[in-house]
C-alpha cells in the first residue's frame, strides 16, 4: 500500500526489535498472509523467519532460508537449519535469495 521503500524500512523495525519476540512473530504472520498477495519483499519474510525460529529453537523450529550465521574470530558458522544444504539452496532460490555460498562470500567480505 505504500510502497517498496516503506515495506523494507518496516521490515527493518521489526527485524531488528530482538527483545520482543511475540511483536516478531506476530510481524512474522502477517508478512507470511501479505506474500501470499505479492504485497511484501518474499526476501523480508526469509530474514524474519529464520531469526524467530531461531528464537524457538526450544519448540524445534530451525531456519529455512540460512540467513542466521554467528560469528567468533573469522569463523562464520550457519546457526541451525532444516534439511540439507541443497534443500536450503532450493529455498533460498524460490524465495529470490542467492545460494548460501555466494551469501557467506558477502557476510564475510561485509563482516571482516
Amino acid at each position: 500500500k505504500f510502497g517498496h521503500e516503506a515495506d523494507r524500512q518496516a521490515w527493518l523495525l521489526v527485524q531488528h526489535a530482538d527483545q520482543d519476540l511475540f511483536f516478531q512473530a506476530g510481524c512474522l504472520f502477517i508478512l507470511g498472509r501479505l506474500i501470499d498477495k505479492d504485497e511484501t519483499d518474499k526476501k523480508n519474510y526469509a530474514y524474519l523467519y529464520d531469526r524467530v525460529a531461531l528464537k524457538l529453537q526450544c519448540l524445534g523450529m530451525k531456519q529455512r532460508y540460512g540467513t542466521q550465521f554467528s560469528h567468533c574470530g573469522n569463523e562464520f558458522l550457519l546457526l541451525p537449519y532444516e534439511g540439507s544444504i541443497e534443500e536450503l539452496n532450493l529455498k533460498r532460490n524460490e524465495i529470490g535469495l542467492p545460494p548460501l555460498e555466494e551469501y557467506l562470500k558477502l557476510i564475510k567480505q561485509t563482516y571482516q
